[in-house]
C-alpha cells in the first residue's frame, strides 16, 4: 500500500466520523437543506482562492462560515423563512463561482473535482487541518450532545432547560458549515450532503436509543468511506461518486432486510 493511499485513507476516515457524527444531529434537526446549500456556497470559496492565488481550503471555509451566519442572523432579523434564504445565497454563491471559473479559463478537470471530489490534490497541510478541525468539532459534539439533541427534540424543551438555543444553533450552522466544506474536499460539492444523510439514516432503520444510533452511524460511515476511497483509488475513479453509490447500496441492503423482518413477524 503506498504512502499516497495511506494518505487518503486516514483523511477518509477522519472525515467519515465526522460526517456521520454530524449527521446524526442533522437529520435529528432536519437540517439535510442546509447541508446541501452550504456545500454549494462553498464553490464560490473555492473560485475566489483560484482567482485570488489563495489555497482553497482556508477560503472556502472563512467564506461558507460566513454565509452560515448570514443566514443565522437573517431568519431571525427577517420574516423569511430559512429555505428561502440559504437558496439565495447558494445561487448567489453557485452563480459567482460559475462566472470566475469562466473568467480564469479553469479546465473541466479542475472544476469537475470541485463538484464530484477528488484526492489528488490534497495536500499535507490538508490533512493536517482537516484532521485537527474534525477533532475540534467532534470534542463540541461530545461535550454538547445533550444540548444538541434537546434541541433536535423541541427548542420549547431546550430553552426549559436552561439551554441557550440562540448560541447552540448559531454552533451548530457554524460547525455543519465547516464539516460540509471538508467533506467536500473528498466527496465534492455536489455530493457531500450524502454522507450527511445516508449513514445516518441507514443507522437510524437499524437502532432503538440516540446512543447506539450515532455510533452505528459512525461504523457505517467509515465502512462506506474507507472503502469508497480504496475502490476510487485502484480503479483510478472519482471517489465522490464511488463512495455515494456504495452508501446507497448499503442503505437499500438494509432496507430490504428491515422490510422483509417485518413481513416476516407478521
Amino acid at each position: 500500500m503506498d504512502l499516497q493511499l495511506i494518505q487518503q485513507l486516514i483523511i477518509g476516515a477522519s472525515l467519515a466520523a465526522l460526517l456521520s457524527a454530524m449527521g446524526a444531529f442533522v437529520i435529528l434537526r432536519r437540517l439535510s437543506w442546509f447541508s446541501d446549500g452550504m456545500a454549494h456556497v462553498s464553490l464560490g470559496g473555492i473560485a475566489i482562492a483560484a482567482f485570488t492565488s489563495f489555497a482553497p481550503l482556508p477560503v472556502a471555509l472563512v467564506w461558507t462560515t460566513a454565509a452560515a451566519l448570514i443566514i443565522y442572523f437573517l431568519e431571525r432579523k427577517t420574516k423569511l423563512p430559512t429555505d428561502a434564504i440559504i437558496g439565495i445565497l447558494f445561487t448567489a454563491s453557485l452563480a459567482l463561482g460559475i462566472l470566475i471559473f469562466e473568467k480564469l479559463g479553469t479546465d473541466h478537470e479542475a472544476i469537475e473535482e470541485a463538484l464530484f471530489g477528488g484526492l489528488t490534490t490534497i495536500t499535507g497541510g490538508d490533512v493536517i487541518a482537516v484532521l485537527i478541525l474534525s477533532a475540534l468539532i467532534l470534542i463540541w459534539l461530545f461535550s454538547f450532545r445533550r444540548e444538541l439533541t434537546l434541541l433536535g427534540l423541541s427548542e420549547e424543551l431546550a430553552s426549559v432547560s436552561g439551554i441557550s438555543v440562540q448560541k447552540q444553533t448559531a454552533a451548530l450552522y457554524v460547525a455543519l458549515a465547516i464539516t460540509t466544506v471538508l467533506g467536500a474536499k473528498v466527496l465534492g460539492v455536489v455530493l457531500v450532503s450524502a454522507l450527511l444523510i445516508v449513514p445516518a439514516s441507514t443507522s437510524r432503520l437499524i437502532t432503538r436509543s440516540f446512543k447506539t444510533y450515532t455510533i452505528a452511524a459512525v461504523i457505517i460511515s467509515e465502512i462506506v468511506m474507507l472503502a469508497g476511497v480504496y475502490v476510487a483509488s485502484v480503479s483510478a475513479l472519482s471517489p465522490g461518486p464511488v463512495t455515494v453509490l456504495i452508501g446507497a447500496g448499503v442503505f437499500i441492503l438494509v432496507t430490504i432486510a428491515q422490510a422483509a423482518r417485518v413481513v416476516r413477524t407478521r
